[in-house]
């Protein structure tokens, strides 16, 4: 599944931690650092990385909601999936609440989100800053591609 430092279970719950240069590489894998944590909180994350394969979240694969959180130069290389999100990609309803994202990145044939990729409705994405993040040429999102209904606020 993915979680190159952790590889949850819906029930962990992070507060305070620096995840830096982790990956999760091959077929089907997501979140660099974290996969499928419920609760994020005042942790930053530097270049953690997923390579290869259809791939989601270079930092984070969420169920759940993320608050105070730093991601800077995460990345997916390799992507050939419908998915995405260079730092974030939110599977599940939940929060995105005063994050800062700068220069996430996803490369691929279908890169979509540079920083943050949305799959579920009703997110709530709030009071977040988005700097320099990117997709490949020509993708949707360089810093939110979102699939479905989102709430946002001053994003």
């Amino acid at each position: 599944q993915g979680g190159g430092a952790i590889g949850g279970t819906m029930t962990e719950r992070i507060y305070g931690c620096h995840f830096a240069t982790n990956s999760a590489k091959g077929t089907y894998y997501g979140g660099g650092a974290v996969y499928n944590s419920s609760f994020i909180a005042d942790s930053t994350f530097v270049g953690n990385s997923v390579k290869g394969g259809s791939q989601w979240a270079g930092a984070v694969y969420s169920k759940g909601s993320i608050t105070n959180c730093i991601f800077d130069s995460n990345s997916i290389t390799g992507n050939y999936g419908e998915n995405g999100g260079g730092a974030v990609y939110q599977s599940a309803g939940g929060s995105i609440i005063k994050c800062i994202f700068t220069n996430n990145v996803i490369v691929g044939s279908a890169s979509h989100g540079g920083a943050l990729s949305i799959k579920a409705e009703g997110v709530t994405v709030a009071n977040c800053d988005f700097y320099y993040n990117k997709t490949s040429s020509g993708h949707k999102g360089g810093a939110v591609y979102c699939a479905n209904k989102m709430n946002r606020r001053k994003t």
